[in-house]
């Protein structure tokens, strides 16, 4: 199955973000834009963010902070000032699911998120390092039970659980019925136990484990830290996949 394959960029308002992403999607289908340290109040990103949606809808998610979920309180404002930007967004949100929270925490959380997110927009609820793949069955409950709400399942971060969990959470992604849920693929090396490396000459065997397994149509995202999808080294992580 051909994926539409992209990057994971941190947004950064202080460059030429405008020049940055026009010159990006010359090259890749799909992004990912994580929104850390971004200021959400500046009219720079307004208006950034009304440039992306109104020219590339569909092919961008924005990932937010890792523990909003957690602690949804503590972002309050934050979501506000969000939502309010992005009444008629069409794409998705990518939050790391909680962990250590009861289901109906998890899901109350969730009914909380999608009270801001407009009606053309989706909730993706990615697995972090220390999600165990009993959980992550129990994310895929929260997808078949909330509307518009689906998985970004990170294979490194699966990986660094260990070969026994990791071949848990395979099991639990490849089932049928799960896997109409997943919508996006994050794939990186781990080297020593460090996520989010690079590739070397070949996709490492675990990243091929998910894609190969995975008869579903997702998007499938490099989140590699300092590689510039604009460069030779960049264009080099991608003719890796490409070449599967």
């Amino acid at each position: 199955m051909i994926h539409k394959i992209g990057f994971s960029i941190k947004l950064d308002m202080d460059k030429d973000a405008y020049w940055i992403i026009d010159d990006y999607f010359k090259w890749y289908e799909v992004c990912e834009l994580k929104l850390k340290q971004v200021d959400l109040e500046s009219e720079e990103f307004e208006k950034f963010y009304h440039y992306v949606s109104t020219r590339y809808p569909n092919k961008i998610t924005f990932h937010l902070p890792s523990d909003l979920l957690q602690d949804q309180d503590k972002y309050r404002c934050y979501l506000k000032m969000l939502f309010d930007k992005m009444k008629q967004f069409e794409g998705g949100f990518i939050v790391h699911v909680p962990v250590g929270k009861k289901n109906d925490q998890i899901g109350e959380a969730i009914i909380g998120l999608r009270r801001h997110v407009s009606p053309n927009s989706f909730i993706l609820l990615e697995n972090d390092n220390n999600l165990s793949a009993n959980s992550l069955d129990v994310v895929f409950m929260m997808c078949r039970k909330y509307e518009n709400v689906g998985v970004c399942f990170d294979a490194g971060h699966a990986m660094l659980a260990g070969e026994k969990e990791f071949e848990k959470y395979l099991k639990c992604i490849t089932r049928k019925e799960n896997q109409v849920y997943i919508k996006e693929v994050h794939v990186h090396n781990v080297i020593n136990n460090i996520d989010h490396q690079p590739f070397a000459n070949n996709c490492p065997a675990f990243a091929i484990k998910v894609i190969s397994s995975l008869k579903c149509n997702y998007r499938l995202i490099l989140e590699i830290k300092g590689v510039n999808p604009l460069t030779s080294e960049g264009l080099e992580q991608y003719k890796v996949l490409i070449r599967l």
